[in-house]
């Protein structure tokens, strides 16, 4: 994977999918970081090739990964696509 375009952004339904998609990225050289909270600098992401993961269930956590991938991170998020919440993030 090269290039902004190819950045990694998935929403997965079970924990348990969540290691095996996070293996794959580090064995490919992203900077894998739990949690959907992103550094304060730099803002333009892209370059670090940083990929953020972690739950959500809630609008914040919502909000956590629309900033992370506008700033230009990868996401792999665990979420019941199914839910409200679930809705927004996708």
């Amino acid at each position: 994977m090269t290039g902004p375009a190819a950045r990694p952004l998935y929403v997965l339904r079970s924990p348990g999918d969540l290691a095996a998609v996070v293996r794959q990225l580090a064995a490919d050289g992203w900077a894998v970081r739990t949690g959907l909270a992103v550094p304060d600098e730099p803002w333009d992401l892209t370059p670090t090739r940083t990929v953020v993961t972690g739950p959500v269930a809630d609008e914040g956590a919502v909000a956590g990964a629309v900033l992370a991938a506008a700033r230009g991170a990868g996401v792999v998020a665990v979420a019941d696509a199914e839910s409200p919440t679930g809705q927004a993030l996708l």
